[in-house]
């Protein structure tokens, strides 16, 4: 499990590898590509300062964009122009997005466990009075 602060720098990180991936793997000259990764790394940036981490819209809009990435090239008609390499770290970037959402530990998740196991110790120690 990935925790919440762990979740906010890869957050970070991702923004700027989505931003700088077109002219990493030589997508800057299709700019549907271009656009979709620019897009996508601002996306990113925007939702962590206005949604912050402990929304369940933060996430979702994750996991959108996740989804986003994996589906671009055959949405907006460019897959054809994309090598195997290229759609690729579409579909790899896109993946790990959404893992990122599906590992990352939340708090109130935390709280609950933490107090099921109050009320069980509470409860076996009424039985016992």
């Amino acid at each position: 499990m990935i925790s919440k602060r762990a979740h906010r720098v890869l957050d970070y990180f991702t923004g700027c590898a989505l931003i700088a991936s077109p002219y990493l793997f030589g997508m800057g000259d299709i700019s549907s590509a271009r656009e979709v990764f620019l897009g996508a790394g601002l996306v990113s940036f925007v939702n962590v300062f206005l949604f912050g981490y402990s929304t369940k819209l933060h996430m979702k809009i994750d996991l959108l964009n996740g989804a986003f990435l994996i589906s671009a090239p055959s949405i907006f008609s460019y897959k054809l122009l994309l090598s195997n390499t290229q759609y690729g770290f579409h579909v790899g970037a896109g993946f790990l997005i959404i893992l990122l959402v599906g590992e990352t530990r939340y708090r109130r998740e935390d709280s609950i466990a933490a107090s099921k196991v109050s009320l069980e110790v509470g409860h076996i120690y009424s039985k016992s009075s």
